[in-house]
């Protein structure tokens, strides 16, 4: 099956020869560096409420992606068939595919509010962010698939329990949501090192670094610090303002994003020993907490909220 799917796979490389700026353009869409600067941004300066559906989704699709493609273990197209050009980075396993995945559910939330021309408009842009990854050559089209279909079931189950979700969550209590906001981010970690431990000696040896845990370690993290940092401000925050208080709130913010993610990245251990994942698991926790309980504190503290929030 990988074979017929990689002759695929070089055709449409072959048809779309010529167009791959176009194509790292629109897969840089699907990118943890592009989720990182306009989720918050939609957080603080949009829409609060919207932002954290969406980056709840974001983290909890992503950290969903990161096991299964440890589950699966299957190759990405460039690794076994020469056929097909590598024109993008692609370290971990293929299926499935994490740019379809994300974009299907995250896109789709954020344009859902917006009518049929939104979703329209978010279903081609989802089309083109899978499309990229196959013409880069990163991905076969069964990955992309599966990662389609992934994101859509994700989308409407979270359209038809949001509701419900919303009301457990005042009903609950800070305490009883932040524990099962732990217990999802342990039980994907667990499947995980599941996955790891009994599929890595079956792959061969150059397929190794695929099997980091740090994928789905770092969004774990960032999971549980984006809800511990939602229900730590509890609506006491909102994205309302004068123009000149929201371009203030996005250069700040962005500001403590990058001390966070990247500053703490230099000074803490890296690797895949235990000491290493846990620095990973709170840097990005404190990434998390930043974006929705820290930097709106901030704010207010500032004067950078609005008057009548």
């Amino acid at each position: 099956m990988w074979a017929w799917d990689a002759q695929w796979v070089a055709l449409f490389q072959q048809a779309v020869m010529g167009w791959t700026g176009f194509w790292k353009t629109v897969t840089f869409l699907g990118e943890e560096t592009f989720y990182l600067v306009a989720f918050p941004l939609i957080y603080w300066c949009l829409s609060a409420p919207l932002g954290l559906r969406a980056g709840v989704l974001l983290l909890f699709s992503a950290q969903a992606n990161a096991a299964l493609k440890l589950l699966f273990h299957q190759p990405r197209p460039f690794w076994v068939f020469p056929s097909v050009q590598g024109l993008a980075e692609g370290t971990s396993f293929g299926v499935p595919s994490g740019h379809a995945q994300l974009s299907a559910a995250v896109w789709g939330r954020l344009a859902w509010p917006l009518g049929r021309r939104g979703r329209a408009a978010a279903a081609l842009l989802v089309v083109l962010i899978g499309l990229s990854r196959i013409a880069l050559g990163v991905h076969f089209w069964t990955d992309v698939l599966v990662g389609w279909l992934l994101g859509g079931v994700t989308l409407a189950v979270a359209l038809v329990w949001e509701p419900r979700l919303k009301a457990w969550v005042h009903r609950a209590g800070p305490w009883r949501v932040l524990a099962a906001a732990a217990g999802v981010s342990a039980v994907w970690i667990a499947l995980a090192v599941m996955a790891r431990s009994f599929g890595m000696a079956a792959t061969p040896p150059a397929w190794a670094e695929a099997w980091s845990l740090k994928g789905v370690v770092g969004t774990g993290g960032a999971w549980l610090g984006l809800v511990a940092g939602a229900l730590w401000m509890h609506n006491r925050f909102s994205a309302s303002g004068a123009w000149w208080r929201r371009v203030l709130r996005a250069g700040l913010g962005l500001v403590g994003v990058v001390l966070l993610w990247a500053g703490l990245r230099a000074v803490l251990p890296a690797g895949e020993d235990a000491v290493a994942l846990m620095a990973r698991f709170l840097r990005y926790g404190l990434v998390g907490f930043w974006v929705t309980g820290a930097a709106p504190w901030v704010f207010q503290r500032l004067g950078l909220q609005s008057a009548d929030a």
